[in-house]
C-alpha cells in the first residue's frame, strides 16, 4: 500500500532530521565552550551521524523481544531510518570535514587515500 510506504518514509525522514538537529545543537552548544571554532563544530554536528550501526542491533534485539512484536511497525521506521543513515551520513561527513577544514574539500584519490 503506497499511503503505508509514504507515511513510514515520512516518520523515518522525521527520526533522521530530529536526530541530525539533536547532535547539531549538541555539538554547537559544547563545541564552542570547549574551544572549537564554528566550523569545527558544525563540523563535528554533522559527523556524529553514521553511528546508525549500534541502532540497528539495539533495534534487532528489541525485535526479538515480546515487546518487539507489538512495536513492529516502529521498527520499521527505525530500521529504514538506519538504512538511510549507513548511506548518506559517510556522505556527509565527507563533506563536513572538508567544510570545516580538517581535510582537503576535493574529490579523494582511489591510490593515495588522500585528495586527487
Amino acid at each position: 500500500n503506497a499511503r503505508i510506504l509514504l507515511a513510514g518514509g515520512l516518520a523515518a525522514a522525521l527520526v533522521i532530521v530530529v536526530r541530525l538537529v539533536a547532535k547539531l545543537a549538541g555539538a554547537l552548544a559544547f563545541g564552542r565552550v570547549s574551544g572549537a571554532s564554528w566550523r569545527q563544530s558544525v563540523a563535528l554536528g554533522l559527523s556524529l551521524n553514521p553511528a546508525a550501526g549500534v541502532s540497528f542491533v539495539l533495534a534487532l534485539s528489541f525485535l526479538g523481544s515480546s515487546a518487539g512484536a507489538a512495536l513492529h511497525p516502529m521498527l520499521a521506521v527505525a530500521f529504514s531510518a538506519i538504512a538511510l543513515l549507513e548511506l548518506l551520513a559517510p556522505l556527509l561527513t565527507r563533506w563536513a570535514l572538508g567544510y570545516s577544514g580538517d581535510i582537503a574539500p576535493g574529490p579523494v584519490s582511489r591510490t593515495t587515500g588522500g585528495s586527487a
